[in-house]
């Protein structure tokens, strides 16, 4: 059995009196348990809530770039150390070192990292991307180099897609966790890798280890901000708020808003003012515990046809009702659409009106299959 909360959003713990009665530290233990799996769900859910219709539009869109020639695993020196360059400002120091010793590394760029890379004149031999928002199309304004493998996910702005793509990249798109790609035909066809954290320096390492590196390091993956500083200098940021500063607004104070826009723990380490959220917290933790792995092999690249794909996704969907078993493999592909359509409410959705989220939510997944299809 399971439970959807964007299909059954209640949730009701009801307990036998008689039980916690005569079990009161066991019941205690579960209620505890139950309420930190319902904390996770409820963080996971609200992320759904928000990019839920970005993400589907994103991969219909990723879908109908795909390339069926890229449908083989990606050769690499094994005997090389895969270097992960993440965007933070410990990174700053890591870029002598990958200059000036360049062949005894595999470079993996995340994509708000490639900025900074391109300034210190070092060409990545990957490139991840995985942010779904028109933002990462930022950080491949700077053409990267034609040599330079590209690895986006399937829910990931399409625009980085088309743009590495024209730039001469060989490109391939990744299955995360989207329901999408665990509830259709994309399972079998995208090369799979864990995205649970919710960081894409984590995504990279992910895919060094299933591109059969055994040597993986993280580069700028700080996980915090060293004296204020939130990101390694190239950056698109820099550009960007050098670029809006006035006399009235300098670029320390746009600086400072992006700093502070959530909670922030203030702390003394080691003689040096640091800033920590809950959201670097929660990836710090993420990078301790092991990956799931992935070993990539050709059948983790077999040939795709996305004309088929898309003719049987509109079928599935088309037959769905808001009584459609919960099981149904179509329904599960827009759980996360489903929780969008809770969230904002039928106006947003389309014209045809409908008065249940999961109606609309299958009248709005046509519309999109139509129109970027």
């Amino acid at each position: 059995m399971h439970w959807f909360p964007a299909l059954s959003p209640r949730f009701r713990l009801i307990t036998l009196r008689s039980w916690k009665e005569f079990f009161p530290e066991a019941s205690i233990t579960a209620l505890d348990g139950i309420n930190g799996a319902l904390a996770r769900i409820s963080s996971d859910y609200s992320v759904q809530a928000h990019f839920g219709r970005l993400w589907f539009r994103n991969a219909l869109m990723n879908i109908a770039q795909m390339d069926s020639s890229n449908n083989s695993i990606p050769h690499i020196d094994a005997q090389k150390e895969a270097v992960i360059a993440a965007a933070g400002p410990g990174l700053e120091k890591w870029l002598p070192r990958l200059r000036e010793n360049r062949d005894r590394y595999a470079i993996f760029a995340t994509d708000t990292s490639w900025g900074s890379l391109d300034n210190a004149g070092i060409e990545p031999d990957y490139f991840i991307s995985i942010d779904g928002q028109n933002v990462s199309l930022s950080h491949v304004m700077n053409s990267l180099p034609a040599s330079t493998i590209v690895f986006v996910d399937l829910c990931a702005n399409p625009g980085v897609l088309r743009e590495t793509k024209k730039a001469g990249c060989r490109c391939f798109i990744t299955g995360g966790g989207h329901p999408l790609i665990q509830s259709t035909d994309l399972r079998n066809s995208l090369p799979p890798i864990d995205t649970s954290s919710g960081t894409v320096a984590l995504a990279a390492r992910s895919i060094a280890y299933s591109l059969g590196f055994t040597s993986v390091v993280l580069a700028g993956a700080d996980f915090c901000y060293p004296l204020g500083k939130a990101y390694a200098r190239g950056t698109y940021l820099y550009d960007k708020f050098s670029a809006q500063a006035t006399r009235l607004i300098p670029s320390e104070s746009l600086w400072t808003g992006l700093l502070f826009r959530t909670e922030v723990a203030s702390l003394n380490d080691s003689n040096l003012r640091t800033y920590r959220t809950a959201v670097l917290d929660s990836y710090e933790e993420a990078a301790k515990n092991p990956q799931k792995m992935h070993d990539w092999n050709k059948n983790s690249f077999i040939p795709f046809s996305k004309e088929r794909f898309f003719s049987s996704l509109k079928q599935g969907i088309s037959r769905l009702t808001v009584s459609s078993s919960h099981e149904d493999p179509y329904l599960r592909s827009l759980l996360p659409l489903i929780a969008w359509a809770r969230s904002f409410g039928d106006t947003k959705i389309t014209e045809k009106k409908a008065p249940d989220p999961i109606e609309s939510s299958i009248i709005l997944a046509l519309d999109l299959i139509e129109r970027y299809t």
